[in-house]
């Protein structure tokens, strides 16, 4: 019985080890799941902080560029500036600056992330440099408008764009049109009508009618092939096969910047640009050290 007794007892104190035992584990588990959901909540806030502050930067610098950069260039052309494959040049040459946010976010990825998940496909790269040499070609024709037009009336001729990409997305990729779409293409279509008509009243001092006309037909030209890339973009981006994160992104504008460069460059070479410049610099009309600080703050805007 004596044996009994003690055999008992010593099984309770086992089970009641064991089971102390157990529901430490399960306070433990439970301690740890809870750090965890913590820690994934946090690193999510973290990420979409992280992506409303990528999207507000880049929405400040498209602000800078899309309101400077006409002025500047315009600023360029009336003060006696006339080598537009230049001034194409300064407006894609500033894209070595988007390799130092590139270098930032490679360094703060996640160490356990593939780096093939981090750097844009062949593909995708291919893509971007066939609209690289378009966005040359474009740049080009928008600088060729500009040099005869105000800087308002070629803003809203190269606003024709929307026009241009909602007929080739309706074309393309069957993008449906929307009554606020239609709208917004009537109007800009009627302030087009309205520029054509009042030409005399806005072409600037020293240009003649047919140089107006030539830089009003050439910056809705340019609107059409603006339209393309913006289209042809979205599509690239879809036949990716990858997801479009913010590095892939500037990946691809560095790549297709680039491209755009070398299609200047190449304008430039043809056209004798670069051995203009100093002759250009001293005949400029507000001093040949304001003529190269113009040139700086266009290719950095």
């Amino acid at each position: 019985q004596e044996r009994v007794l003690i055999h008992q007892t010593t099984e309770t104190c086992r089970r009641r080890s064991r089971s102390g035992y157990e529901e430490h584990q399960h306070h433990r588990r439970g301690r740890v799941n809870s750090e965890n959901i913590h820690n994934q909540q946090e690193n999510k806030d973290s990420v979409k902080v992280m992506k409303w502050g990528l999207l507000l930067l880049s929405c400040t610098f498209n602000l800078i560029g899309l309101t400077g950069g006409p002025l500047l260039l315009r600023l360029y052309f009336l003060h006696g500036g006339n080598r537009k494959w230049l001034s194409s040049l300064l407006q894609v040459a500033g894209f070595p600056i988007l390799i130092i946010p590139l270098i930032i976010l490679y360094r703060q990825r996640d160490p356990g992330q593939p780096s093939v998940k981090f750097f844009a496909s062949r593909k995708l790269l291919l893509y971007a440099a066939l609209i690289g040499l378009a966005q040359g070609v474009d740049r080009f024709m928008y600088c060729y408008g500009l040099s005869f037009l105000p800087v308002s009336n070629s803003s809203l001729l190269v606003a024709t764009q929307l026009v241009f990409t909602a007929f080739i997305s309706f074309i393309w990729v069957k993008q449906k049109f929307t009554p606020y779409s239609i709208n917004a293409i009537v109007v800009i279509i009627m302030g087009v009508i309205l520029l054509g008509i009042r030409r005399a009243g806005d072409r600037p001092r020293g240009v003649t009618n047919s140089q107006y006309l030539l830089g009003f037909f050439i910056s809705i030209a340019d609107a059409s092939i603006t339209g393309f890339i913006l289209v042809s973009t979205q599509v690239a981006y879809a036949k990716a096969n990858q997801a479009m994160t913010y590095p892939i992104v500037l990946q691809f504008q560095v790549c297709l910047s680039f491209f755009a460069t070398v299609c200047c460059t190449i304008g430039c070479l043809i056209n004798n640009d670069f051995s203009a410049i100093r002759r250009e610099a001293s005949e400029f009309d507000l001093g040949m050290k304001r003529y190269y600080i113009v040139l700086v703050s266009i290719m950095i805007v």
